[in-house]
C-alpha cells in the first residue's frame, strides 16, 4: 500500500489509532489508546506498524505510557522483525526505552509473584489433602490419594 497512515483505509482499530497519531490528533489518539481492546492495540495496521511503534516514532511518550499501562507489549514484532523497543533504540529515544524496560520488569515481577502465590496455594492444598487422609486413616476410613501435579 502506498501513501501515509492517514490515507489508509481504516480496517482495524490500530489503523484508526495510527491515523490519529500520524495526523497529530493527540486527543483522539489518547482516547483511542484508552478505549480500544488491548488485543487490537497489539496488532499492526495496514502498513504493518504497531500503535506503540508509531507513538515512539512520533514522540508521543504520553501515549506510549497509556499503551504500556493498558498492557500493550513493547516486544511485539512487526513483519519487519522489529519491535517498538527496537524503534526506540533506533530513534535514540531513551525515555521511551526506559518506560518500556520498566514496564517489562514490572510485568515479569508480577508474573513471578503470581507464580509463587499459585505454587504456595497448590502446596497448601496438597498438605491439607494429606492431613485429611491421615485423619481419615486414623478413623478407619478409606484413604484418598492426593492429586499432586508438579509443573516446571
Amino acid at each position: 500500500m502506498q501513501g501515509t497512515p492517514a490515507q489508509a483505509r481504516s480496517n482495524t482499530p490500530s489503523d484508526t489509532l495510527n491515523a490519529a497519531l500520524w495526523e497529530e490528533d493527540v486527543d483522539t489518539a489518547r482516547r483511542l489508546a484508552r478505549r480500544l481492546p488491548v488485543e487490537d492495540l497489539n496488532k499492526p495496521d495496514n502498513f504493518d506498524c504497531l500503535p506503540m511503534t508509531l507513538a515512539v516514532l512520533r514522540g508521543h511518550l504520553d501515549i506510549v505510557s497509556i499503551l504500556l499501562e493498558r498492557g500493550v507489549s513493547p516486544e511485539t514484532r512487526e513483519a519487519s522483525g522489529k519491535t517498538p523497543m527496537d524503534w526506540a533504540v533506533a530513534q535514540q529515544n531513551e525515555y521511551a526505552l526506559e518506560m518500556m524496560k520498566t514496564s517489562l520488569e514490572d510485568r515479569r515481577r508480577r508474573a513471578a509473584e503470581e507464580f509463587r502465590a499459585a505454587a504456595e496455594a497448590e502446596k497448601e492444598s496438597v498438605l491439607h489433602s494429606a492431613a485429611e487422609n491421615v485423619q481419615d486413616s486414623l478413623r478407619g476410613k478409606a484413604v484418598k490419594r492426593p492429586k499432586v501435579r508438579f509443573k516446571p
